[in-house]
């Protein structure tokens, strides 16, 4: 009978499909991490710039904290 699954000449060969996909793994893993790194300082670039503080339009108006802020129930 035939296996399909042979079993390993020597045992103490590698198994290069572990082998290779595991390196396939990290070069992908490294690869995200990379992606989210420049994202994040791409993120942090724009939030140092002048331009963007000065004008604030990412905040709607009225965002301000105060006693509509509280909670139910809550007694002054």
């Amino acid at each position: 009978m035939n296996l399909i699954l042979r079993p390993l000449e020597n045992s103490t060969d590698p198994v290069w499909s572990v082998i290779i996909s595991l390196i396939i793994l990290l070069i992908g893993v490294t690869y995200y991490i990379v992606y989210i790194m420049r994202m994040a300082f791409d993120e942090l670039k724009d939030d140092r710039s002048p331009k963007r503080h000065a004008t604030h339009s990412d905040q709607p108006e009225g965002c301000g904290s105060g006693p509509a802020d509280s909670t139910p129930g809550a007694s002054h």
